[in-house]
């Protein structure tokens, strides 16, 4: 986590949007705005000529938590490009909130890139009386164009995000140039936000347009639209891929993996709002299903009254004419047990290893793995079972070795249960095991063994395969296999009871590959 104080964000292009003033002077929202770490004139088109920032940004009481990174705060350079006014609520004549998306920004030290972003989101809150503003945001690393360790330190979760809030205790000019200090902190993200910004285009009182964001799992239809002055017809949206906290309402007793955050810069508009249901995950009743709505996380889930159950995947609010926090919620018992936040299968010479984690779990039971194979038609077939962790709101992490027998390109799934014995499914990994095996013979485990032990060996093609052991002076003591065996991997079991404790030899011989390995027999 970083901290970096005293910033300089210069805010350009006033949006032409008057909603009151204070001390006698008019108060504006901008439709861009960069933390200018670069320097420079900023030209604004919004009648009041340009105003110059320092374009420094001091670091003598930048903070080092956490990281193994750096070892001095001297050098740092942190940077986001412009962001464009995808979202604004005024709360005249006080204060507003406004969402800025854009595409560029960097982590740079001694002016070489460290951690680089190909796009960002900050929410801000700004008090009109005071000038302070505080704000949260979001950044999609680009992990080809960062340093691998800063990628390494700063995406432990593999979200391939940062998310990082600010605060300003300054004053800031809400003319067409604003400046303050600010303190950025940039931590890891342990969820992922999938962001999309668009606009709309019509404006009028009888429009029928539809922005689709199907990065985010959301499309938005406007019947009306208003816009809010210069640029102001962005739309936005952000599904965040965690369950969202907070207190249901009264007969919702689940509430889905995920949730969104939605806003406009429109003045006004009125919308329905249709979401993908895709990866949401324990839904057994569509019927069950409702749509929550609320302000922001400080207040509690409300329900919406006009909805649609378009199809099985997708459920629409209808009669909308404000944008905040949604989620999908059930009544009626539907299970949504397991907010599944990973789930990786890949394959380690002779297993296939599958992994899985979850960041809640409520009455979950056991996780079933279940194993088909691609293109064939076939069965799922259950190959075994991980016991869940009952109640849970920390991460917990899961996994199991599926033994290989032939080759095949598998497909693997969750059947996650719980105490009741409801169940849903997790999505599907592919992995491809179609490739030749080599011939080998591995150590035999445990090793040294009393009496009984394992031997393991591959075989790429079918053919006659002979294991024999032997004592240290050569004698054969077992003949443990000699048949013709399909391609494959294998694993037998040597029992030593009639033997002497020392030295022994297995020794495997297929074709033209002959191996032999050493094993200690202790009694």
């Amino acid at each position: 986590m970083w901290s970096y104080d005293n910033a300089h964000p210069s805010v350009k292009t006033c949006r032409d949007y008057v909603c009151g003033s204070v001390t006698g002077t008019a108060v504006w929202a901008y439709v861009r705005t960069e933390f200018n770490v670069i320097g420079g004139i900023n030209n604004s088109d919004c009648g009041c000529g340009t105003a110059t920032g320092s374009g420094t940004l001091t670091t003598t009481s930048a903070i080092q938590e956490q990281t193994n990174l750096v070892n001095t705060t001297a050098g740092i350079t942190f940077y986001l490009g412009n962001g464009y006014l995808s979202g604004f609520v005024s709360a005249c004549p006080d204060s507003d909130n406004r969402v800025y998306t854009g595409n560029d920004g960097y982590i740079k030290i001694g002016g070489v890139s460290k951690l680089v972003f190909n796009s960002y989101r900050t929410v801000m809150s700004v008090n009109y009386t005071t000038g302070a503003i505080t704000s949260i945001g979001w950044a999609k690393i680009n992990a080809a164009a960062s340093d691998p360790l800063w990628v390494k330190e700063f995406d432990p979760f593999s979200t391939g995000q940062v998310v990082f809030d600010a605060v300003s205790s300054s004053p800031v000019v809400q003319q067409c140039y604003g400046a303050y200090d600010i303190t950025i902190k940039i931590k890891p993200s342990q969820y992922v936000y999938n962001q999309s910004a668009g606009s709309v285009l019509s404006e009028g009182n009888s429009i029928n347009e539809t922005v689709n964001l199907s990065a985010s799992e959301v499309s938005y239809n406007f019947t009306a639209a208003s816009y809010g002055g210069v640029e102001g017809n962005g739309v936005f949206a952000n599904q965040i891929m965690t369950t969202p906290a907070g207190s249901l309402p009264v007969g919702i007793d689940a509430v889905s993996n995920l949730y969104w955050s939605l806003s406009t810069a429109l003045d006004t508009f009125t919308c329905s709002l249709t979401f993908d249901l895709s990866h949401v995950t324990g839904i057994s009743n569509t019927a069950n299903l409702r749509i929550l709505k609320r302000e922001d996380s400080y207040h509690p889930w409300i329900t919406w009254g006009s909805y649609t159950l378009v199809d099985g995947t997708h459920l629409r609010a209808d009669n909308v004419t404000t944008l905040s926090e949604w989620a999908i919620g059930s009544t009626g018992g539907n299970a949504l047990p397991v907010e599944l936040v990973l789930f990786t299968a890949v394959r380690e010479k002779s297993a296939i290893i599958l992994k899985w984690n979850t960041a809640t779990e409520l009455n979950s039971f056991s996780f079933e793995i279940e194993r088909n194979i691609k293109d064939c038609g076939c069965e799922w077939e259950k190959i075994g079972s991980v016991p869940a962790n009952g109640n849970s709101n920390s991460y917990k992490n899961y996994e199991f070795k599926d033994v290989l027998t032939k080759y095949g390109s598998y497909i693997y799934r969750l059947k996650m249960m719980d105490n009741d014995g409801r169940f849903d499914y997790s999505k599907e990994v592919n992995v491809d095991a179609s490739s030749t095996l080599d011939y080998t013979l591995s150590q035999n485990y445990p090793n040294p063994f009393n009496p009984i032990t394992k031997i393991e060996y591959t075989l790429p093609v079918a053919g006659k395969v002979i294991i024999k052991v032997y004592n240290a002076n050569g004698e054969e003591v077992a003949d443990i296999l000699n048949e013709d065996v399909s391609a494959g991997y294998y694993q037998i079991e040597f029992d030593a009871s009639s033997l002497a404790s020392g030295v022994y030899f297995d020794r495997i011989s297929a074709s033209n590959f002959v191996q032999i390995k050493k094993m200690l027999l202790i009694k």
